[in-house]
């Protein structure tokens, strides 16, 4: 393993795109994808407590594993975000994105549908799907601002298990544009009222998405 560390701290700081937190502004709000990794929604928690944002969004229903006594990923991570503290009112829950893409288009109608439309947003997600998230942030809604903010991971993760996902999500980024449109049909075919409309018709299109696992 330590012969190969080199190599897999490379690829980490490829998929991670993270602002240090000094560096990071307040902004409108933290926008959490969903996991089942504990660790994300305590960082989220730790960001919302050093005032950089007032309002935490938490998107994601899950799929293949979701902690026992709980329906959703966002359930789960609005458990372990009010028990650090942070208060119910600040809590924005969208409960049924699958993957990244679902993530930021039914996160961000889930703040419509209130009346909250953010300019600003402090990304929280695993590590190595940081710079996916932001980059499919940045193609969906292009006039939000957003940040990436990476905790740091645990040496015990550093397993043959999650290598080889890393190198996974490595290879599956070399298909990105198959995958966006087959997650663009499906997200039409789930939810038409909520795809947004454009006169240009590759608007639509992810430069960087799919379903990412760590």
């Amino acid at each position: 393993m330590k012969s190969i560390r080199p190599f897999i701290d490379i690829i980490v700081e490829f998929l991670t795109e993270s602002t240090p937190p000094e560096n990071l502004p307040q902004t409108d709000a933290i926008f959490v994808f969903g996991h089942y990794e504990p660790l994300v929604a305590h960082h989220a928690a730790e960001l919302w407590k050093k005032g950089k944002a007032p309002r935490i969004i938490i998107s994601g229903k899950g799929r293949d594993v979701i902690p026992k006594g709980f329906e959703t990923e966002a359930d789960f991570y609005a458990s372990l975000i009010e028990s650090d503290g942070v208060s119910l009112e600040a809590l924005i829950l969208e409960k049924e994105a699958t993957n990244s893409l679902e993530n930021v288009l039914l996160g961000i109608a889930a703040c419509h549908s209130i009346g909250f439309n953010p300019k600003s947003l402090i990304l929280c997600a695993m590590p190595p799907l940081l710079k996916r998230s932001c980059a499919t942030f940045r193609k969906q809604f292009p006039d939000i601002i957003v940040y990436g903010s990476a905790f740091p991971m645990p040496e015990e993760w550093f397993t043959f298990r999650h290598i080889g996902r890393l190198l996974e999500n490595l290879k599956d980024s070399r298909n990105t544009p198959r995958r966006a449109t087959c997650y663009q049909l499906r997200f039409r075919q789930k939810w038409p009222l909520q795809q947004k409309k454009s006169d240009n018709p590759r608007s639509s299109d992810l430069a960087i998405t799919g379903a990412f696992s760590f």
